[in-house]
């Protein structure tokens, strides 16, 4: 009942701001907007063009548009910048060298890939459940493919066993899905052509689809989607090749930490996190890393 008065006062609200102000793209930020059913409700409202959660979706989000309205000179320009927001990989990046003198230190079993991408897929086409660290850290509480947990969407049981040696949340609770754009009408019913890059709103898998994937789906069918533009980076290279290898271009995707840990950020950490969690591999920039 709770959740219902959220969603019919929020929606109420945000409806007659739009009548008011004539404005039908709306930006939301802010603790109460992480709420997906509550952002859902907002996206189908009459009058509602566009609807974007910022990236950002707790109360912390909210000083990025504070300083913007004060204008003050954010950094990275991203924030401060006519073109839309498309990475959240702000955090320092490492270089091959860095990753390759950790694993050297930790006398890890490591093999050097050709191709990341590929033979990252091939591991997820076996049905192993990896980690994944390429690039810059994201900003925010999202893992979007740079410190994200992988595992094909449609590996039954997956869910049960993250939740239960990993995540210590209840059974029935799913996990996020990451998928390729061009494969967005043909899982979610209601896309629209409006993807969502960053993990923060409510989209419905098509009734075909359901049972398949339910892994990622809520017990109605929802699911909160990263849909990632096609040809973007590794991790949308990781995605085509799981495509190619499955037939589905999409992956669960949660973030790289134990439940009350935050997510990794260096290979130090990754190291660390891999060797106490159920994963099966962990793909840290060209290198992958054995149990």
């Amino acid at each position: 009942m709770a959740q219902r008065t959220l969603e019919y006062h929020v929606a109420t609200l945000v409806a007659r701001a739009v009548e008011a102000s004539g404005l039908g793209d709306v930006a939301l930020a802010g603790g109460v907007f992480a709420n997906i059913k509550v952002n859902g409700a907002i996206r189908r409202l009459p009058g509602v063009r566009r609807c974007g959660v910022f990236p950002h979706r707790g109360d912390g989000g909210l000083a990025v548009g504070a300083g913007a309205a004060l204008g003050l000179s954010l950094s990275p320009d991203a924030f401060h910048s006519p073109r839309p927001l498309t990475t959240l990989s702000l955090g320092g990046a490492f270089s091959d060298a860095a990753v390759a003198a950790v694993l050297r230190r930790a006398t890890c079993r490591h093999e050097r890939l050709a191709d990341p991408a590929r033979e990252g897929a091939a591991l997820l086409a076996a049905g192993r459940v990896i980690g994944w660290f390429q690039g810059g850290m994201e900003y925010g509480p999202r893992a979007l493919g740079a410190r994200s947990i992988l595992a094909l969407a449609t590996l039954k049981g997956v869910r049960a066993r993250l939740n239960r040696e990993l995540k210590r949340r209840a059974w029935y609770q799913p996990f996020c899905p990451s998928l390729l754009e061009s494969e967005a009408e043909r899982f979610l019913a209601d896309y629209g052509k409006r993807p969502d890059r960053f993990m923060t709103m409510l989209y419905q898998l098509r009734e075909s689809e359901r049972e398949r994937l339910g892994e990622i789906a809520g017990v109605d069918g929802s699911c909160r989607p990263q849909i990632v533009a096609d040809g973007s980076g590794v991790f949308a290279e990781l995605l085509g090749e799981v495509k190619r290898l499955t037939g589905d271009g999409i992956l669960l995707n949660t973030s790289f930490n134990f439940h009350g840990e935050p997510m990794v950020r260096t290979p130090e950490e990754a190291l660390d996190a891999f060797r106490r969690m159920p994963l099966d591999h962990l793909v840290m920039g060209p290198f992958r890393v054995d149990r």
